[in-house]
């Protein structure tokens, strides 16, 4: 490759700087903003709307379960009337 493009190697270097920066950066903007006030207090609302989300799916869910097995239990009864 070095006879095709002489400055292979050194384009590589410089791609390889300009990718550790870049991770550096990175990594730092997301340390900060775990620690930032503003994105705690999102967090913590986020938190909030997805309990409440699945409090009202366990409540839903509950209620189904209880309803078919009133249904059920009026259709156990309907039977126990056509026995005798």
């Amino acid at each position: 490759m070095r006879k095709l493009n002489p400055f292979n190697d050194k384009r590589r270097e410089a791609e390889k700087k300009l990718q550790e920066e870049r991770h550096k950066k990175r990594v730092a903007a997301l340390k900060g903003a775990r620690k930032d006030k503003k994105n705690k207090a999102d967090k913590k609302g986020r938190n909030a709307t997805y309990k409440k989300l699945q409090d009202a799916l366990v409540d839903s869910y509950k209620a189904a379960k209880d309803k078919l097995q009133w249904e059920e239990n009026l259709n156990n009864m309907g039977d126990a009337e056509d026995d005798e």
